[in-house]
């Protein structure tokens, strides 16, 4: 595990993130939830269980391990005692029972990848089939 600090301009989705609570804050504990706050997406994922070593959805190990320890410390009985986290809470218990309507990787994740690609359609019979093929890349 790296000694940098964690923060959360190095989270994939922070330009386009507007959550109170982020996992990668050192100040988290200082931030305030309010009902109607936008909940961190890979908080929404690791209550669903979806987060997972195996399935980091373009976040580092370390960012993983971040975010699941501030989901652990939610279900702690210490955490009432912070403003908002009560609805907080709550909030992420409700989005647990439900799907989650859509997992777009950050662009970040797809820099490896050479993103010549070619769109083609074609039609057999009665089935219409569409296929995203990534030129220069070997897929297995």
């Amino acid at each position: 595990m790296s000694s940098k600090t964690l923060c959360p301009m190095d989270c994939p989705r922070f330009d386009s993130c507007s959550a109170t609570k982020c996992p990668l804050d050192p100040e988290v504990h200082a931030r305030v939830y309010m009902p109607g706050d936008r909940v961190c997406f890979y908080m929404q994922l690791d209550a669903k269980e979806l987060l997972t070593p195996e399935n980091r959805y373009g976040l580092s190990g370390e960012q993983v391990e971040a975010v699941g320890k501030y989901t652990e410390y939610l279900n702690t009985p210490m955490s009432h005692s912070e403003k908002g986290l009560w609805e907080l809470k709550s909030q992420l218990s409700r989005m647990a029972q439900t799907p989650i309507r859509e997992v777009r990787l950050p662009v970040s994740a797809y820099m490896t990848l050479d993103l010549n690609w070619h769109l083609s359609c074609t039609d057999h019979s009665d089935v219409r089939t569409t296929s995203l093929l990534f030129l220069g890349v070997h897929l297995p």
